[in-house]
């Protein structure tokens, strides 16, 4: 069960990563305080990525923390505090999301996991913008997950480069890094992050002026968004097919985009080395 939940968070999948790992709790509760305490932390670290109220989430981390700390298991202490990184961004609240992520990359110098997991948050361009301290902190989470061979990692920080690379209007090397994320999201069938690129590609593909791709895209992202339980992400959407889809003929529908099939074959996952390259970006190379 442990396994399957992990499956589907990865996924982006929450809804069943939520309802397994409250089977886990119910069943850990009176036969193991470890178990427990690792599904509390796990939900909560799953109602931050699906909107679910503040205080749900402290109450599972304060609660969570405390087991841990009885038991003395350091590294998940750090998970722990980690999690409320997590929120504390969700919140708006960055002065102190960061801090707590420094701390957890202080302590936890042991745990790849953990680190990647700060690494992930603190190189996010949609959370700190795309200026040098996340260029710096994308820098180190791609070449941590190259190292790690951590697949999906290394697309999400191809995805966040792509962003950088847009906001100082590079959009040629930043298309080709979004549909390298995109192709390496599709395989792996991870649904928010597709959207994720969908949207971003489709923005571009409206800025020049091609609303019928723009919109496809778009249209493709939305059922990916609410698979993965983002309701907000949904509803952005929805704001952005309202302004620009009564320009697009209903009969130009019919036609698909490529970028957004589900039968990628793997052979187009060839951008991406195990031994720590990343080739084959467009008309830009980046070796790391």
């Amino acid at each position: 069960m442990i396994t399957q939940a992990e499956i589907h968070k990865c996924k982006s999948e929450y809804s069943e990563a939520w309802t397994i790992q409250t089977k886990i709790l119910q069943i850990s509760t009176n036969r193991s305080a470890y178990n427990r305490a690792t599904a509390l932390v796990n939900l909560a670290e799953i109602a931050v990525s699906m909107g679910v109220q503040k205080q749900y989430v402290q109450e599972n981390i304060e609660l969570a923390k405390s087991i841990f700390t009885t038991l003395n298991v350091k590294p998940m202490i750090f998970c722990c505090d980690a999690t409320l990184a997590d929120l504390y961004i969700r919140e708006k609240d960055l002065p102190t999301a960061k801090r707590l992520f420094k701390k957890c990359l202080e302590l936890a110098t042991e745990h790849s996991e953990i680190k990647l997991f700060c690494f992930e948050r603190l190189g996010n361009t949609s959370f700190w913008g795309a200026n040098e301290v996340t260029l710096g902190w994308m820098t180190i989470f791609l070449i941590h997950s190259l190292k790690s061979k951590a697949k999906l990692q290394v697309y999400k920080a191809l995805q966040f480069l792509g962003q950088i690379f847009l906001t100082h209007k590079d959009e040629n090397t930043a298309v080709s890094l979004f549909t390298v994320a995109l192709v390496g999201f599709t395989y792996m069938d991870v649904h928010r992050s597709r959207a994720e690129c969908m949207v971003k590609l489709g923005e571009i593909s409206n800025r020049h002026g091609d609303l019928l791709q723009a919109v496809e895209l778009w249209e493709s992202a939305r059922p990916l968004f609410e698979r993965s339980s983002q309701v907000k992400e949904v509803q952005c959407v929805d704001q952005r097919l309202s302004h620009v889809g009564s320009n697009v003929p209903n009969h130009h529908r019919e036609n698909i985009v490529h970028l957004v099939r589900l039968d990628v074959p793997s052979s187009n996952l060839s951008h991406i080395e195990d031994e720590g390259r990343v080739e084959s970006i467009g008309d830009n190379q980046l070796t790391m």
